[in-house]
């Protein structure tokens, strides 16, 4: 409520003119409930128009509170989440270890097994299967040059591209099939 009262404080009246009531407590419940609710579905539960509905949860003070009590629901679920997280991971972990312990079936062992761990990271992978690791060995060299080092290797670089394309431009004179200095025979 702090945040409202610094509100109040901040603008130098009241937005709501009586400041919260229950209706409005109610309407701030009914949305946290229905996150998804409309003003017209609300309006229909509360028996009020949707425009006067926007009118209020649209105003300041409103919002101010329903700020708040948005702020202790989310840390109250983010405080809940790992410990049940945490429980349902145990309880999972037991009945994969009842299915194990009481199973005579291979197969169902062999997947309760696969499963348990490809979830730790030791399945293959599904592109390139299982294989031996030399077979997928990839090598990057990293190069760490200075900008004169840079510089010098594109200048390397430039000039020998420059070679090569004055080489390729001075082309040997085609041969005449009549012989040189005769004209060709049509």
């Amino acid at each position: 409520m702090g945040t409202m009262n610094a509100l109040v404080e901040r603008n130098g009246s009241e937005i709501l003119k009586r400041g919260l009531s229950d209706l409005h407590k109610a309407l701030a419940d009914w949305i946290l409930l229905n996150p998804g609710g409309t003003l017209r579905a609300m309006g229909a539960h509360f028996g009020y128009s949707p425009a006067w509905l926007c009118t209020v949860t649209n105003s300041d003070m409103f919002r101010a509170y329903m700020e708040e009590r948005r702020n202790g629901v989310d840390a109250a679920i983010l405080d809940d989440l790992p410990a049940r997280l945490r429980a349902a991971a145990h309880i999972a972990t037991e009945r994969v270890i009842e299915v194990i312990e009481k199973s005579e079936d291979a197969d169902t062992l062999i997947d309760a097994f696969d499963r348990v761990l490809h979830r730790y990271g030791y399945a293959p992978n599904a592109k390139t299967g299982a294989q031996p690791a030399a077979a997928g060995f990839t090598q990057n060299n990293v190069f760490f040059l200075t900008r004169d080092e840079f510089a010098g290797a594109k200048q390397k670089l430039i000039e020998a591209h420059a070679e090569a394309v004055t080489e390729a431009a001075v082309l040997p004179l085609p041969v005449e099939a009549n012989g040189p200095g005769e004209p060709p025979t049509t």
